[in-house]
């Protein structure tokens, strides 16, 4: 098995890839901000090719890392195309020099969403807000960069760890009998335990060859608005509230959204096998490990 490297070690993601290597026997380095500051792209650079020399030859990349404070972004452009963009681009071009296979995550916000149906792989990238416009570059970047690259776009996850959709509303739930959640943005809530799984199951097909390179979606199997979400979040854990829908417009965030980024999957099931479980399986799982 190869070893795996985990850029973003303190997000969801990569704490749930590094839960599933380890209960699978792999080797995991997940790495932080206190090994590479990817907001400063001039020291990162130096970092990233000390860090990528001592990997051993069978090693395959994993950028987790992001800046994804959407609504900061839209007044800190320069760090979240530092990150976003500018040090994907640092990794992938390591990645192509030492032949590391790269797995690079990024995200629905690429498109705009006039859509009504789950968008494929190739819809057109028209993201709306500087943090969609900052992982389009990225996606750009590592295209340019490296060869043996897997883009994994995916939306809306949830997991256990604070600071999702999920552990908010729980939280807020906590003293309010109703929630005000937004009705018109749908998307595809996923579970990052199953997008972790399928991660690993990808990093060894990437390192065996058995992989088509390219962008793929990886995302939970329904589409529903953030309202709908909550209201099934809500049910699954038993947590009487009311949820009132409400309009982005009256929500007032800073930064644009997209009004539809459900994902269609299905290119890679077709190449893979790979499917998300069941959402309410899915969400379950998740409350299990918080209760």
């Amino acid at each position: 098995m190869s070893k795996l490297l985990v850029f973003g070690a303190n997000g969801q993601l990569a704490k749930a890839i590094a839960e599933r290597a380890h209960a699978t026997g792999r080797t995991c380095e997940c790495v932080g901000r206190d090994v590479v500051d990817l907001a400063s792209p001039a020291e990162a650079g130096v970092d990233i090719e000390r860090l990528m020399a001592r990997q051993p030859e069978q090693t395959v990349i994993i950028n987790t890392a992001a800046y994804t404070q959407v609504d900061k972004a839209e007044s800190d452009t320069r760090t979240a195309f530092a990150v976003n963009a500018e040090a994907a681009g640092l990794i992938a071009a390591q990645c192509q020099l030492r032949a590391f296979p790269l797995i690079h995550i990024s995200t629905d916000f690429v498109f705009s969403g006039p859509a009504r149906r789950p968008l494929p792989e190739d819809a057109p990238t028209r993201p709306l807000g500087v943090y969609g416009q900052s992982k389009a570059a990225g996606e750009r970047a590592v295209m340019d960069a490296c060869a043996s690259h897997l883009i994994i776009r995916t939306a809306w996850l949830v997991s256990e760890h604070p600071g999702n959709f999920l552990t908010t509303m729980l939280r807020l739930a906590k003293d309010r009998a109703s929630l005000s959640v937004v009705a018109d943005q749908s998307g595809s809530p996923t579970s990052t335990h199953d997008l972790a799984a399928a991660l690993i199951d990808l990093a060894d097909r990437a390192s065996s060859g058995t992989v088509k390179w390219g962008v793929y979606h990886f995302a939970g199997p329904e589409m529903m608005s953030w309202a709908e979400l909550a209201r099934r979040i809500f049910s699954l854990a038993n947590c009487p509230v009311e949820v009132c829908d409400t309009t982005a417009e009256a929500y007032g965030a800073p930064a644009p959204r997209p009004e539809f980024s459900a994902l269609d999957s299905s290119k890679m099931k077709r190449a893979t096998g790979l499917t998300h479980r069941p959402l309410d399986e899915a969400l379950r799982d998740i409350l299990s490990r918080m209760y």
